[in-house]
C-alpha cells in the first residue's frame, strides 16, 4: 500500500470539519467536499477553533490549518486521495446518491 498523505473528506459539517481539522493536525492534504458550505466559510471558521484546542494539546507540530481545498463534487473531491472519510448526514437515501 502506498503512503498517505493526501485524504478526501465528503461532508464538512460538525463531523466532517472534526475529521478536518484532526487530519491536518496531523499533517495530511485535504480534499473537501460539502454542498452546504460552499465558500468553505464555517469549515474555516471549525478548524480555528478547533486549532486552538488541538495546539494546547501539542498535536499540531506536524500540521498546517490551511493545507486543504474545497472542491465542487465528490467525485472531484476524492481524486488524487489515497483515504476517503464520508462524513454526511446519516440518511441513507443521501448516502446512496453519494456512493
Amino acid at each position: 500500500m502506498s503512503k498517505i498523505d493526501t485524504v478526501a473528506i465528503l461532508g464538512a459539517g460538525v463531523i466532517g470539519a472534526s475529521w478536518s481539522a484532526l487530519f491536518l493536525a496531523a499533517g495530511f492534504r485535504l480534499r473537501i467536499y460539502d454542498p452546504a458550505d460552499s465558500d468553505g466559510a464555517k469549515l474555516r471558521a471549525y478548524i480555528d477553533n478547533a486549532w486552538t484546542a488541538l495546539t494546547e494539546l501539542d498535536m499540531t507540530s506536524g500540521g498546517d490549518p490551511a493545507n486543504y481545498s474545497l472542491h465542487a463534487s465528490a467525485a472531484e473531491a476524492v481524486e488524487g486521495a489515497q483515504f476517503v472519510q464520508e462524513s454526511v448526514p446519516e440518511r441513507l437515501e443521501l448516502k446512496h446518491r453519494l456512493y
